[in-house]
């Protein structure tokens, strides 16, 4: 993250969003309030972390992955996943690490910023997981645990390689509710040595904690009801080997680590990491304890789930100054040697021209017109090599139907100048309320392809509604 948005941080958790800075947390009701650009974290109305398998290629994983979740219950026909990261298993298997979350909740985030008129990125809580395990997990098995009141994200990897990834929740978030995770968790660990040979050899932890303070001290700030203590200290990051206590900047980094972590990296015998933690008084006597803002300076644009446009504005916006100044450079240094090359040329010039006086000249034969017509004919061979096949048009299309849609009429043309134009025609036997979501999750699986839509319509009788589509593949 550049340091620049360092006070340009939006977070949302459970419903609330947080203007955060280095020094205070504010409410708003809305990011878009908050001028200049900004980086908005969210836990999306609650997505949880999820890992599965799936066999398909990477390239259609994210399309089985939500068809089957779909028809086994797990989400909605209105819903789609954000793949934070995905890895080919063989031929035709593929593991992802993704947040499901609805299409009406996540199109408001979307359309919020788009309509900013300042580089508005979005990231999804579980990126944060990702990009902590992606830095900390070289050559070791990592466990990335996040707490937010009630609930545990964690995700379990490798060398980046993801191979779990889940929510623990208890019924409140105080300290005993969260002492009864340490079981469910060493269980799963165990379960998951036993399936992958991979043992947990460290764990990695940050926090959003809101609660109410029980007293007031000058030496420490509050007391959190999941922490065993608080300490105020300024480590950006600390450590510790269970079974023992390590000191790192004068602070028992024991007593920064919640009571339930710090048993599990007991029975575990593994070393634990902790993101310092910033305070942060609320209205009333609330507080905000959180590791966030630390935790963001793994994050990168790339974990981002924007649309690729607006990732590559982002980028665009963001290479701009150095851009303007290395111009600013190339003028000044062609300024220059145009100076030079004016005096140099100025003592070429007669000695050209005694040699050309010595040189002979021969008539230049242009092309004939057959070779002419040649060269156009292999011009536009070339241009189809770019060109997708009808093969790929076709699967494309037949991949991406929703629901009970079948397809009648499938025509391909290839113009001379511009790219291939699709025609579809076919029927969907669904009542029409359905048909239009069918259609429109059609239409944003084609888009996301990168086909263009420029005609679609919907025409129903008693018997089904018919289907016109007319696509673009540039």
């Amino acid at each position: 993250m550049k340091k620049s948005l360092q006070d340009q941080l939006v977070v949302e958790m459970d419903g609330i969003f947080y203007h955060l800075t280095r020094k205070s947390a504010t409410p708003l009701h809305d990011p878009s309030a908050l001028e200049g650009d900004k980086w908005l974290i969210s836990d999306f109305k609650g997505g949880v972390p999820t890992f599965r398998k799936v066999d398909a290629p990477p390239a259609y994983a994210e399309l089985v992955m939500q068809r089957r979740m779909r028809e086994s219950g797990e989400i909605t026909s209105d819903s789609k996943v954000l793949t934070h990261w995905k890895q080919s298993r063989g031929i035709n298997a593929s593991e992802l690490f993704f947040t499901p979350v609805e299409l009406s909740i996540f199109g408001s985030y979307e359309d919020r910023s788009h309509d900013d008129s300042n580089h508005h990125l979005l990231f999804s809580s579980n990126a944060i997981l990702y990009a902590l395990l992606e830095r900390f997990s070289k050559e070791r098995t990592v466990m990335v645990i996040f707490e937010h009141n009630r609930h545990v994200d964690f995700i379990v990897g490798r060398d980046g390689r993801v191979v779990e990834a889940n929510r623990n929740s208890t019924f409140s978030s105080d300290a005993e509710a969260k002492l009864s995770l340490v079981e469910s968790f060493l269980e799963d660990l165990s379960r998951l040595e036993a399936q992958t040979n991979l043992k947990v050899e460290h764990i990695v932890y940050f926090n959003w904690v809101v609660g109410k303070e029980k007293s007031v001290s000058t030496a420490t700030p509050s007391f959190s009801p999941t922490f065993e203590t608080f300490s105020n200290k300024t480590d950006t990051i600390g450590w510790g080997k269970a079974g023992h206590t390590e000191t790192h900047g004068g602070s028992d980094l024991a007593q920064a680590l919640p009571g339930w972590v710090l048993r599990m990296a007991r029975e575990l015998n593994v070393e634990y990491q902790i993101l310092r933690s910033n305070y942060y008084d609320l209205e009333g006597d609330e507080y905000l304890l959180t590791s966030i803002p630390q935790a963001i300076n793994f994050l990168h644009e790339r974990h981002a789930s924007n649309a690729p446009q607006a990732l590559r504005h982002y980028r665009a916006g963001r290479w701009l100054p150095w851009l303007v100044i290395f111009s600013w450079g190339l003028i000044v240094s062609l300024y220059f040697a145009d100076l030079w090359l004016q005096t140099f040329s100025g003592n070429m010039e007669n000695s050209a021209m005694q040699m050309v006086e010595g040189v002979s000249t021969e008539k230049i034969h242009h092309p004939d017109p057959e070779f002419k017509k040649n060269l156009a004919f292999a011009g536009k061979l070339e241009k189809l090599k770019t060109q997708p096949s009808m093969q790929r048009i076709f699967s494309d299309i037949t991949t991406a139907k929703q629901g009970t849609m079948t397809f009648h009429k499938l025509t391909i043309q290839y113009p001379p100048d511009g790219p291939p134009v699709i025609h579809v025609e076919g029927t969907i036997t669904t009542p029409f309320q359905q048909a239009y979501v069918d259609q429109e999750n059609f239409l944003a699986t084609l888009r996301g392809k990168g086909y263009r839509i420029k005609n679609s319509q919907l025409n129903t009788n008693v018997e089904s509604i018919r289907l016109s589509l007319d696509l673009e593949r540039p």
